[in-house]
């Protein structure tokens, strides 16, 4: 499972780490993903040829699984690499964020929309791949924009197993 737990206010700090985080990540402690940033212009942006359904993401909140529905991948999603970790891209589509931010909204109307209907996400939800576009890792959450200081610190995994329900091969292809 994903650890979406984070030090100080959430599970991170107290509940330890993830079995995968330990053989297939970040290791025993959290660590701040904004120290693995790169700049996203200097790398191919990547985009799917073919609508896919993704599968949910799985995540530990306060020592309790918790099952998201993910939307849609649509081809016209630009996704861009943010991170760069154990040689693996993480990238991030601000649409398909913005589309998940929304779905939440409509399930669980509370504060994932502000008055002015801006999306008000604690996290923002990443993909593991290589950079031939296989997917490799899985989905992994990593902290948004509503999340400051020892609250960015996560537990990051590309354990084998996330890659469950997603298509095997390169399904995310390289354009500038």
């Amino acid at each position: 499972m994903l650890s979406a737990c984070s030090m100080a206010s959430s599970p991170a700090a107290y509940e330890g780490p993830p079995n995968d985080a330990i053989e297939y990540g970040s290791g025993r402690a959290p660590i701040d993903p904004d120290k693995l940033l790169v700049n996203s212009d200097k790398y191919p942006r990547f985009h799917l040829a073919q609508t896919l359904s993704p599968p949910a993401i799985d995540y530990l909140l306060f020592g309790h699984p918790v099952e998201v529905e993910m939307v849609p991948i649509y081809p016209s999603d630009t996704w861009r690499v943010t991170h760069i970790f154990a040689n693996r891209y993480l990238i991030e589509s601000d649409n398909y964020n913005e589309r998940e931010c929304r779905l939440m909204a409509k399930k669980h109307d509370d504060g994932y929309v502000n008055p002015f209907g801006n999306c008000l996400r604690q996290h923002d939800y990443a993909v593991f791949i290589t950079t031939s576009g296989e997917v490799s890792g899985g989905w992994q959450l990593l902290p948004g924009p509503q999340l400051g200081g020892s609250n960015r610190y996560t537990y990051l995994s590309y354990a084998p197993g996330k890659n469950t329900g997603w298509p095997t091969g390169a399904i995310f292809a390289a354009f500038n």
